[in-house]
């Protein structure tokens, strides 16, 4: 089985950029697949497992390849460090944001946006700050729904100038802490996800969880990857 520490190197084949340290490997079928794209959009959806996916995947219905990959932690933080650095936590040191000041490893796409590739991120003001892109959006938004709806249609605007877009989706994981309808949640997450899908032309599309709802053990998160 494939894990998150394989995202970046599998990035960083699909966009011929040079990744100096990893702990993963590319995933030969994603490369295979998103290879000749012009566009390639990163999503990770926060508290996204393969379980749930699994129960409602008729809300999926993208006809993309999904494939299991093992999660590295059951917090955000230094889910989305490996998720974009292609390193184990131990060896990126972020735990918490705080520690993205200090670390030494560069993200796949500030390396992308170092090496020419015209790049964005979309998510939350404290996460988004940190990283030197082309172009960084940063979402400051209590209410979980319209904090994935900014971050939705921000997504979709930046990819129209960017080649490597990155967005995190935060909806399942805020519904999860407020003990509200996960369904309501999946739901409205895919609504989100088909309006980016639809807008995205001639563009590779990867969606990630970071890690499955906290009351989980099985530490297993979906990557679903689409030819648009």
């Amino acid at each position: 089985m494939y894990s998150l520490i394989d995202v970046a190197p599998t990035i960083a084949s699909i966009l011929h950029v040079s990744l100096p340290k990893t702990d993963g490997v590319p995933i030969p079928a994603i490369v295979r697949d998103l290879n000749d794209y012009n566009k390639l959009i990163l999503i990770i959806v926060d508290g996204f497992g393969l379980n749930l996916y699994e129960i409602f995947k008729h809300y999926f219905n993208f006809n993309g390849m999904v494939i299991g990959c093992k999660g590295v932690s059951m917090h955000t933080t230094p889910a989305i460090a490996t998720i974009l650095t292609g390193l184990y936590p131990h060896n990126h040191g972020v735990f918490e944001t705080r520690h993205a000041y200090t670390s030494d490893p560069i993200s796949v796409v500030e390396l992308a946006s170092i090496q020419g590739i015209i790049s964005a991120v979309i998510m939350e003001k404290i996460g988004a700050k940190l990283f030197r892109v082309d172009q960084v959006v940063e979402v400051e938004e209590e209410d979980a729904i319209k904090y994935d709806h900014q971050i939705k249609n921000a997504l979709i605007k930046a990819a129209q100038k960017s080649v490597f877009t990155v967005a995190h989706f935060r909806i399942l994981d805020r519904f999860y802490h407020d003990n509200k309808n996960i369904e309501e949640a999946v739901e409205i997450l895919s609504m989100n996800l088909k309006d980016v899908i639809i807008c995205s032309k001639d563009t590779g599309i990867m969606i990630c969880g970071d890690h499955p709802p906290h009351n989980e053990k099985n530490n297993i998160v979906p990557l679903i990857t689409l030819c648009i």
